[in-house]
């Protein structure tokens, strides 16, 4: 029967052939054009169709739906000033002006690609830094960015010879942070640096090419030795520290304790953070991790940049006036796990649990200029007794070779410092 009547290969055909598809693309990177001036935003399309002329909404990677705006500005003009950009965060609507099929060093144009294909779109590069996602539906939700097995832990300073050409080397490395996604570009507000790291010597030195090539022959630019960044961490649980006020109306009382074995690359991995629901959250901690239940519960905050790999948990208990310094703790907090006690480098690792706390009945004596600061040396004190260590990065490689060169690799290898694992 199945055979004389394929009712669902018919209605299988029916559904692909007649029943609208949204558009959904992921855009994976940003190739650089012949001028190095403009992008090739370069994805797959998952579904529908993309053609010149399209009104799309163009993602970044931190859209939410749930931050939606009711008074979206549906700009279908380049996005080239704030005014263009929706009311929605990192969303912007406009029509894709070329598509391209991009094949190796050859890149023809096309009126359209249909799902399945790779992609180049011009035009969009203003919308996007390094990936994202297209759609036209308006219920569609962005796709996770790409996850890379390698950290940009080598890092240089780069600066200009004439301080003339200082606007370009900025310019130059907003186009180098773009065409790599696996790169990072940060200035340093404390030195005034421009830094550039990446995930080893070859790809910074590849990279670096690539900003000459921004730059030009006219632009000199300085490079220092590279650096390889560390973390500094706890080895141990710390007695409970103590710290006052300046007006010595307030008391916090905070101990330290490394991180279970796989917390930090959950937090990095996004599986636990402030995005997560608290429940989802207690779940996971208490049921892979052992955690306590009523601290599972109570995560104040994530550090650095509230969202990295240290906790600071509230472990007390009937304590009154403790949600008003609830802010002012996250922010002492992000500024201790910036910058460690031992050297200045990020924490990693680390969660401090709020043990106790004493504040003042008046709200104009606990203010955030007093909690602030006490936070701070508590934190820092709470490090200092929970035996403090520098934690260094590992770049992991296998080398599959024959037996007749096994020597010579070795020497390389000890030459660098490595430890070798014979298999």
């Amino acid at each position: 029967m199945q055979q004389w009547l394929p009712a669902g290969d018919a209605l299988l055909d029916m559904i692909v052939n007649h029943l609208p598809s949204p558009l959904m693309i992921y855009i994976s990177k940003m190739v650089p054009s012949t001028n190095n001036k403009n992008f090739y935003a370069y994805g797959r399309v998952f579904s529908g169709t993309v053609y010149a002329g399209q009104k799309v909404r163009i993602m970044g990677p931190d859209y939410s739906p749930s931050k939606k705006n009711d008074n979206t500005n549906n700009n279908t003009n380049a996005v080239s000033s704030n005014k263009d950009k929706s009311s929605d965060e990192d969303l912007f609507i406009k029509s894709i002006p070329r598509t391209v099929l991009m094949m190796g060093k050859f890149i023809e144009s096309v009126d359209s690609v249909p799902c399945g294909n790779t992609v180049g779109i011009v035009g969009i590069d203003q919308c996007l830094i390094k990936s994202g996602t297209i759609s036209t539906s308006e219920s569609a939700h962005s796709i996770a960015p790409m996850k890379f097995s390698v950290s940009p832990v080598v890092r240089v300073a780069v600066d200009v010879v004439r301080a003339s050409d200082l606007p370009k080397l900025v310019a130059a490395l907003k186009l180098l942070a773009k065409s790599d996604p696996c790169l990072k570009v940060i200035n340093d507000e404390a030195t005034g640096e421009n830094i550039v790291a990446g995930a080893g010597e070859l790809h910074l030195e590849t990279s670096l090419n690539d900003l000459r090539e921004f730059l030009g022959e006219n632009v000199p630019i300085k490079i220092s030795n590279p650096v390889v960044g560390f973390c500094e961490t706890v080895s141990s649980k710390s007695e409970v520290c103590l710290a006052k006020s300046p007006n010595e109306h307030n008391r916090l009382y905070i101990s330290a304790e490394p991180l279970e074995n796989g917390i930090s690359e959950a937090i990095e991995r996004g599986e636990l953070g402030l995005h997560i629901d608290s429940k989802e959250t207690s779940r996971l901690l208490v049921d892979k991790y052992s955690w306590d239940a009523t601290s599972a519960k109570k995560i104040w905050a994530y550090a650095p940049k509230h969202s990295g790999p240290n906790m600071l948990v509230d472990s007390t208990h009937s304590v009154q006036y403790l949600n008003e310094i609830k802010d002012s703790m996250d922010a002492a907090f992000n500024l201790f796990a910036s910058e460690g006690v031992i050297c200045g480098e990020p924490l990693r690792g680390v969660r401090l649990n709020i043990e106790d706390v004493k504040l003042h009945t008046n709200a104009i004596h606990r203010g955030g200029g007093q909690i602030i600061p006490t936070a701070k040396r508590v934190f820092y004190g709470a490090q200092m007794m929970g035996k403090p260590r520098l934690m260094e990065p590992i770049y992991l490689v296998e080398i599959q070779t024959t037996q007749d060169v096994l020597g010579s690799i070795y020497g390389l290898l000890s030459k660098r410092f490595c430890h070798n694992g014979r298999t």
